[in-house]
């Protein structure tokens, strides 16, 4: 993977024409959002103005700005899926091709559910499930494979006057990514995030044990590790022999530089890693300029997130029959 020095370069020689040339899609863009705020104004002087005075004039004023917005919103629609489209394979596409060449980017797909359920590390019902920028490859000894994912439970219901509701709960949303370890086992082993040690303290190994459903709960000597994190296992001596305390600390430190919440399974020799985000990643700007390194640092820094994770989890380094 090349440094993140050469980057600039790389943006001057390759990607600044092309991030001018969305720039001016997104100015387009930026202009119907604006003229869709001045007519949300006119409908709410229109309201206050009809409560004061009556007048007919105000509803058919009103009318039209409401017909103007769904125009707007239409062609907003319209001309973001293009601006969005060429970003993804014009930058997105190139970056990933930058950072390693062997990456394969794919925008419109993601990991598969099969995959996502495999990592037990959601048990909920699964409803809506989907997701984009898909990208996959071999670094070094390394088989990995991640995507956005927006995963959502929906309930029906009835509410207190017979009314049919629907309530949707996220169950995950943000970066999840698949590769193979670098160690051989069977089993698996859950790192997940310890809320309950914040909020109660000494009482949270009561908790813990009491509401674990992944298995035997695992202590481990880090302080700043047992705080953020809470490890079920099938077994105590898997656990230990698959999370050793340097990995456990650059775990800590990674879930520290990246301030996102992270979640990491070891099933059957593979390693899954949730990381939870509400914004979306590879995305194209609206409200800021496109046509500057900014952007450009903001995609390379999002991909590495999830590449750092191959010397987070030192995944190139094979212990013993695992190659």
């Amino acid at each position: 993977m090349k440094k993140e020095e050469s980057l600039v370069t790389f943006y001057k020689r390759v990607l600044e024409p092309d991030l001018l040339k969305l720039e001016d899609k997104r100015k387009i863009i930026f202009k119907h959002c604006l003229f869709c705020l001045v007519f949300i104004c006119i409908i709410i002087v229109c309201i206050i103005a009809f409560n004061i005075n009556e007048g007919i004039i105000w509803i058919v004023i009103g009318f039209a700005a409401f017909i103007a917005i769904i125009i707007d919103f239409i062609k907003i629609s319209r001309i973001y899926k293009d601006y969005s489209k060429d970003f993804k394979f014009s930058i997105v596409k190139n970056i990933v091709e930058f950072v390693n060449p062997k990456l394969n980017y794919s925008p419109y797909e993601f990991v598969s559910k099969s995959h996502f359920k495999k990592s037990r590390l959601f048990n909920s019902r699964i409803d809506n499930y989907k997701g984009d920028d898909y990208i996959s490859g071999k670094i070094d000894k390394t088989e990995l494979f991640f995507s956005e994912l927006h995963v959502e439970k929906v309930d029906h219901y009835r509410n207190s006057k017979g009314k049919k509701r629907k309530r949707i709960t996220q169950i995950f949303n943000g970066l999840f990514f698949c590769a193979d370890f670098n160690k051989h086992f069977t089993g698996k082993t859950i790192i997940a995030v310890d809320k309950s040690e914040k909020i109660f303290g000494r009482l949270a190994n009561t908790f813990q044990a009491m509401f674990s459903h992944q298995g035997e709960l695992v202590k481990f000597e880090d302080p700043e590790f047992e705080k953020e994190f809470a490890v079920y296992s099938d077994s105590q001596q898997q656990a230990r022999y698959i999370i050793s305390p340097a990995l456990a600390r650059r775990i800590i430190d990674y879930k520290n530089k990246a301030g996102l919440d992270i979640t990491m399974s070891f099933i059957d020799s593979s390693v899954y890693v949730a990381i939870s985000r509400n914004e979306g990643f590879f995305d194209p700007a609206i409200f800021e300029k496109t046509d500057n390194f900014t952007i450009v640092s903001k995609v390379y820094e999002e991909l590495m997130l999830a590449l750092d994770l191959i010397n987070i989890l030192d995944l190139n380094t094979r212990i013993w029959t695992k190659e």
